[in-house]
């Protein structure tokens, strides 16, 4: 039984021995002759990486494969064609891979590293840092943050527009304009920038803010734009209207309540005569226009009308006083 121990053993040392002078040569004979290098690419559009290897004094074939990573974790290893990688819409595998084509690389992978391994025999050779950095460029793109923001201030508040921003690489300037003009930090308009974000601000918005904002920048990449329309809120302002009248009977009665200013958005106007003896159908209103074609004594009394558009109102209160002849 010893002598059976002593015999396996034996083999099983001999069997230890013998890979491990396989696995050292393998690891000896493959050397690289070409390593992947760096890609930058716009995004959407194809990465292809390259690596060759040969075996020394040998006619071998040499196995290649390829990692993915994203920092210290592997995001995908390819030895193969393969689909739905985050980030990658398909990775080719081709010329026995020694070629890797990432096509419709997305922003997500921008910063991964590529590495390739090579082998003979046994034992597939990992290659040694630096792998191949991608790089995805890709043009401007806003993102309004958050995206209901009100576009509807009422004049005299301070309004703020945000937009959520990348890009790569990042551009050297921001435009604004209003109406097609280009607009710069001022008194009342305060323009912020950095990397990730850009913000308008306007203190005491007024009527004369209004208009479409846009927001420009351009990259190597290409060039992103993004707008909005503001407009600001105001109320109704009435003219000055005459507040007492005196008619003869028989005469027509007009009550105007046009607008010297209708708001934004449009006033509505509403009339009140209901402190007077009139019977209703005598009296009409068109718009923003009350009148009686013509008078008798029941008319006296008073008549408002008020207009208002949910930003503010405006009012006015008229006493007709009606004069009959002697009977």
């Amino acid at each position: 039984m010893a002598f059976c121990r002593y015999e396996v053993s034996s083999l099983l040392l001999k069997i230890f021995l013998l890979i491990s002078v396989l696995r050292s040569e393998a690891q000896e004979e493959v050397t690289f002759t070409r390593l992947p290098e760096n890609q930058t690419v716009i995004e959407g559009e194809a990465a292809q990486f390259e690596c060759n290897a040969s075996v020394a004094n040998s006619n071998g074939t040499v196995s290649f494969f390829w990692r993915v990573l994203d920092g210290e974790a592997v995001v995908a290893n390819i030895g193969e064609n393969m689909s739905d990688i985050t980030g990658i819409s398909r990775a080719l595998f081709l010329e026995n891979g020694q070629l890797l084509v990432l096509q419709g690389v997305q922003r997500q992978v921008n910063g991964f590293e590529v590495a390739c391994r090579a082998g003979s025999g046994l034992l597939l050779t990992t290659q040694d840092p630096p792998f191949a950095v991608l790089s995805v460029v890709y043009p401007p793109t806003y993102t309004p943050s958050p995206p209901d923001q009100s576009t509807t201030p009422t004049e005299g508040a301070t309004f703020i527009y945000n937009y959520d921003f990348e890009a790569n690489p990042q551009p050297d300037e921001h435009i604004w304009t209003r109406d097609g003009k280009p607009l710069t930090s001022g008194d009342r308009i305060t323009l912020t920038v950095n990397s990730s974000a850009n913000s308008i601000t306007i203190s005491n918005v007024s009527r004369s803010d209004s208009g479409v904002y846009t927001i420009f920048s351009n990259t190597s990449a290409g060039s992103g734009t993004a707008n909005f329309s503001l407009d600001v809120y105001y109320p109704p302002v009435l003219g000055d209207i005459q507040q007492s009248v005196t008619l003869n009977t028989g005469t027509p009665f007009t009550l105007n309540c046009t607008p010297v200013d209708e708001g934004n958005p449009p006033a509505t106007v509403a009339f009140s005569y209901n402190n007077t003896g009139a019977a209703e159908e005598s009296v009409t209103t068109t718009g923003y226009v009350l009148s009686v074609s013509s008078v008798v004594r029941n008319h006296r009394g008073y008549y408002s009308c008020e207009v208002s558009n949910g930003v503010g109102r405006d009012s006015v209160t008229v006493q007709l006083m009606v004069r009959a002849p002697p009977t």
